[in-house]
C-alpha cells in the first residue's frame, strides 16, 4: 500500500483558520482520551466525512437544518478529504445562509474515508458522534433518535438507524431487490433492539460514543474507500471490537437517512466491483482479529455462508455478486496469509495525534 500523503489539516470555523496536529493517515491512529468530551456543550456532533461531494453534500447539510432536535445542543462537522471540485464553497454558502447551525470544517490532503472518520473523532467536541454520509437525507426526526437509542441503551457503545434508498431517476428495469444493498438499505427489524453481526448497521447512519471509539483506537485506515479502492467494513470492524469490549450495538427504527442512489452507482461494473473489494475487506477484518473470531463465533460461520449458499438463481446479477464476492474474499485471504504479516495493530490512545489538542 503506498503511504499516503502526509500534512497537517487545517480546521476553519466561521471565517478563522486553525492549524491541526500532522497526520499520517496509513499509520495507526492515536486519539486522545484526555481531551474529554466535557470540553464541549454540545449533546452531539454530526460527522459528514467527503471528498468531491459538491453534487450532494449541499442537501445533507440542508436536511441537518432542519432536524427537530435542538441547534444549540448539537454541531456539524465537516471532514472535507482532499476534495478538488467546489465541495468547499458549497460548505461556505451553508455557513453564510444558516448561521444558526454550528458548522465546522477540517480540511486534510486525502487520505481515506477512514482517515477522514478518525479526524471526524479527533476533533468532535461532544460525547456523540454521529456518521452520515454526504450523499444521505436524515429525516427531521434522525438525531432525536439516536440520541433517544443512547438513552434507552446505557450500556451501547455505537447505534444505528433505518436506511431507505432514494432514486434520483427510474429504478431499472434490470435491477432486482436485492440490489438494494449496494446503497446501504437497512431495516432489520420495526422495534429498537440491540444487534448482531452480520446485521450491523451501516456507515451512512451509525453513530458512536466517543470515548468508546478512542479507547478502541479509531476506524482502521487499510479498510475504507481510499484512491479509488471500493474497500469497506472499517464501521463493522470497530463495532465488532465494541462488542468484544461489551458494549452493545442498538438500533432505532426512526432514526432514518435515505441514501440516494447517485446514477455512476447504478452499473453492473459497480455493483460487481463493490462486490469484489467487499470480499476483501471481509478477509482483512476476519484474518487480522484471530481473537475477535473466536470471541465471536457468527463471523466465521457468516462468511462461510455468504460464500457457500449464494443466490440459487442462473444468470441473475446477485448471483454474480457474491460470487464475486467469493473471490476477492479467498484472494485477500491468500495474499494475507502469504505476506504472514498483521495488516494493523490496534494501539493505545497516545502518541502523536494526542499531542497539541486543545
Amino acid at each position: 500500500m503506498a503511504p499516503a500523503p502526509v500534512g497537517g489539516p487545517s480546521v476553519r470555523l466561521g471565517g478563522r483558520t486553525e492549524s491541526a496536529p500532522d497526520m499520517v493517515p496509513e499509520q495507526p491512529i492515536h486519539l486522545d482520551l484526555a481531551r474529554s468530551s466535557v470540553d464541549g456543550v454540545a449533546d452531539a456532533c454530526v460527522c459528514i466525512c467527503t471528498h468531491n461531494g459538491q453534487a450532494t453534500i449541499g442537501g445533507c447539510l440542508d436536511a441537518l437544518s432542519k432536524q427537530h432536535f435542538s441547534r444549540q445542543r448539537f454541531v456539524v462537522l465537516v471532514v472535507d478529504d482532499g476534495s478538488t471540485d467546489g465541495t468547499a464553497g458549497r460548505i461556505r454558502r451553508f455557513q453564510r445562509e444558516t448561521p444558526t447551525v454550528n458548522c465546522r470544517v477540517i480540511s486534510q490532503p486525502r487520505a481515506g474515508l477512514s482517515a477522514a472518520r478518525n479526524a471526524g473523532l479527533q476533533h468532535a467536541d461532544a460525547p456523540i458522534v454521529a456518521y452520515i454520509d454526504d450523499d444521505a437525507i436524515a429525516d427531521p426526526a434522525w438525531l432525536e433518535g439516536v440520541l433517544n437509542a443512547f438513552r434507552t441503551f446505557p450500556t451501547a457503545g455505537a447505534v444505528g438507524g433505518q436506511v431507505v434508498v432514494r432514486w434520483q431517476s427510474p429504478r431499472p428495469t434490470w435491477w432486482q431487490d436485492d440490489l438494494d444493498e449496494v446503497f446501504n438499505r437497512f431495516r432489520p427489524a420495526d422495534e429498537p433492539t440491540t444487534l448482531d453481526f452480520p446485521q450491523l448497521p451501516y456507515g451512512c447512519n451509525f453513530a458512536v460514543r466517543r470515548d468508546a471509539a478512542c479507547r478502541l483506537g479509531g476506524f482502521r485506515t487499510d479498510l475504507g474507500r481510499q484512491n479509488g479502492r471500493l474497500l469497506a467494513g472499517e464501521e463493522t470492524d470497530l463495532l465488532l471490537r465494541m462488542i468484544q469490549g461489551g458494549h452493545q450495538v442498538a438500533y432505532w427504527p426512526t432514526a432514518i437517512v435515505e441514501h440516494l442512489a447517485l446514477a455512476n452507482r447504478v452499473s453492473r461494473r459497480y455493483i460487481l466491483k463493490r462486490a469484489w473489494h467487499h470480499g476483501r475487506s471481509l478477509a482483512r477484518i476476519t484474518a487480522d482479529c484471530p481473537g475477535l473470531v473466536r470471541t465471536i463465533p457468527a463471523l466465521r460461520d457468516c462468511v462461510w455462508r455468504m460464500i457457500r449458499h449464494a443466490p440459487r438463481y442462473r444468470f441473475r446479477l446477485a448471483h454474480w455478486k457474491y460470487w464475486l464476492l467469493r473471490f476477492g474474499y479467498h484472494y485477500e485471504a491468500r495474499t494475507l496469509a502469504r505476506s504472514h504479516t498483521t495488516v494493523h495493530p490496534y494501539p493505545a490512545p497516545s502518541g502523536p495525534l494526542a499531542r497539541g489538542q486543545s
